[in-house]
């Protein structure tokens, strides 16, 4: 069961990609803004009650996302 916290937290969006966060370089920020849609999909699934169910897929593409 989930916590009061937890269940705040999974309301709000957890990370939203902004332009303050971008270092001018596109190649660097396209990566950057790929890992906040990874983590947004994540959140997503676990608003929906799929995290668990979803977390191993979204991690295993976070990680072959890092090795490229």
């Amino acid at each position: 069961k989930l916590s009061r916290s937890s269940l705040h937290l999974l309301k709000e969006r957890p990370m939203q990609w902004k332009e303050e966060y971008a270092t001018g370089i596109s190649s660097i920020d396209k990566q950057h803004k790929r890992l906040f849609e990874l983590i947004e999909e994540l959140h997503a699934a676990m608003k929906k009650g799929e995290g668990r169910a979803r977390a191993e897929s979204i991690a295993n593409r976070l990680i072959e996302y890092t090795r490229v």
